[in-house]
């Protein structure tokens, strides 16, 4: 069937054919030519010929990225790079044919151009907790990321009337990239002046360009508010300021929205963001309207953050990067924890989009762990799934305690657990990325009190 409505307004049974043929043309070439994914495929006894819906990507355990950085760190084993011969069985339509156009003409040398167009890597983007991981996008990522910018900005309220001064930090993540691809997407006039932790570069920009429009840093917002001020270069025709984070409370919407309001009261706030791994930012359209997402980009699932089982409603957000050539993220467990995805249209704008809605909590389940040697993360997830899946455990409890020498992760378990203190501890650490203290034998009734005094099974006393 053809594809007749705009990308925001399809209703959800066309949502879903387009992400059907999403996947169909990607899944197959992700699976087959991507290191990681398809060790996994092969474990899961999926074939790229068998990997081309829905009901085979969600046969694939979401993963961490602690999982994607074994080898050398960088992620670099969930990048698809194919051989032509993977190209030819696994590739879109749209990439056949462009190879199919080089027959006449320098042959392989063509072929292999078109190859680099499509699956190079040309931009490098920090990601993850600790800026360690790498997502790689091609020339072909590129142009889409464009492409999503001009949505992130239709979404935003922007125009081509709309001059940008950015307050972001030039820096290889998705803050700056998202928002230069924001403004060239959209052909919006902008400037990206920010190279130091200061704002003076910021506040030249603005003085000299009379911005209507700003991006910074949600938690940089009442900081860049007050150094405008004291140098009275509040915009005159400043009518939004766009804050890269979560959708802030009204409290603190209005405390950013005041630290701009000596112009004339009519700023808005609006949040855009998306985890650090995604290629594009979300936006909201209105004040509480929550994050709207793009279906044939980017598939969205709630997950159990202790054992990984779907659920509806609250939840880890999980990510699939839907048809992009460089890195492949399949159900990429984000450690964000989310109050629910709404599929209702947007009672503020109409768009049918899928929406994040409610409370966004990046990095829920991932803690920043400083060690004798250095500065390290540890990944709460990998605990529960480790114990959740070890015989003879009757309940657990962890604590993150902080000492002079580095930080301790401690792990009390209650039950019979046949399984060597030292073995259990070794697949903690490998799961987790931090060596634990492990008391085995703790009587249940002693972890259920320490659960109680802190209201979870996790935490950080430090």
């Amino acid at each position: 069937m053809v594809v007749t409505a705009a990308w925001d307004q399809r209703d959800p049974a066309e949502q879903d054919r387009v992400r059907d043929r999403v996947l169909a043309a990607w899944l197959p070439t992700a699976v087959g030519a991507a290191p990681r994914f398809a060790q996994a495929a092969d474990r899961a006894g999926i074939s790229p010929e068998q990997a081309r819906d829905l009901a085979a990507l969600q046969r694939f355990r979401p993963v961490t990225e602690f999982d994607l950085r074994v080898g050398d760190g960088s992620g670099a084993d969930a990048v698809i790079a194919p051989t032509e011969d993977q190209v030819k069985a696994h590739a879109p339509v749209s990439t056949l044919r462009r190879l199919a156009a080089t027959v006449g003409g320098d042959g392989s040398d063509d072929k292999r151009d078109v190859l680099l167009r499509e699956y190079r890597p040309l931009q490098l983007q920090r990601a993850g907790i600790d800026g360690r991981f790498w997502v790689a996008s091609s020339r072909t990522d590129l142009d889409r990321m464009h492409r999503a910018g001009a949505r992130t900005a239709d979404v935003l309220g922007l125009t081509d009337e709309d001059v940008v001064v950015s307050a972001v930090r030039n820096a290889p993540d998705l803050a700056h990239l998202g928002t230069v691809h924001l403004a060239m997407g959209a052909s919006l006039t902008a400037a990206h002046p920010r190279t130091t932790d200061g704002f003076d570069e910021v506040v030249a920009g603005v003085r000299s360009l009379q911005p209507s429009v700003l991006v910074v840093e949600a938690d940089e917002a009442a900081t860049l508010g007050r150094a405008l001020a004291d140098a009275g270069a509040l915009p005159r025709g400043l009518r939004r300021v766009v804050v890269l984070g979560p959708p802030p409370d009204d409290a603190d919407r209005q405390r950013m929205a005041g630290a701009f309001g000596g112009v004339d009261g009519t700023v808005g706030i609006r949040a855009a963001w998306a985890p650090d791994e995604s290629r594009l930012l979300w936006a909201e359209c209105a004040s509480g309207s929550g994050l709207h997402t793009y279906p044939d980009l980017e598939l969205l699932e709630t997950v159990d953050p202790l054992t990984a089982e779907p659920v509806e409603g609250e939840g880890e957000l999980v990510l699939t990067s839907l048809g992009w050539h460089g890195t492949a993220l399949l159900r990429f467990r984000t450690g964000v924890r989310v109050d629910g995805l709404s599929v209702e249209p947007c009672s503020a704008c109409g768009r049918t989009l899928p929406r994040i809605v409610g409370v966004v909590e990046p990095a829920s389940w991932q803690l920043p762990y400083s060690e004798t040697d250095g500065r390290s993360v540890v990944d709460l997830r990998g605990i529960a799934a480790v114990l959740s899946h070890t015989s003879g455990v009757v309940d657990w409890r962890v604590e993150v305690l902080g000492s002079d020498g580095g930080d301790r992760l401690r792990v009390e378990v209650a039950g019979e657990v046949a399984d060597d203190v030292y073995d259990l501890q070794d697949r903690l650490a490998q799961a987790c990325g931090v060596v634990p203290e492990v008391e085995l034998g703790v009587p249940a009734d002693e972890v259920a009190a320490g659960v109680a005094r802190v209201g979870s099974i996790f935490a950080d006393l430090r």
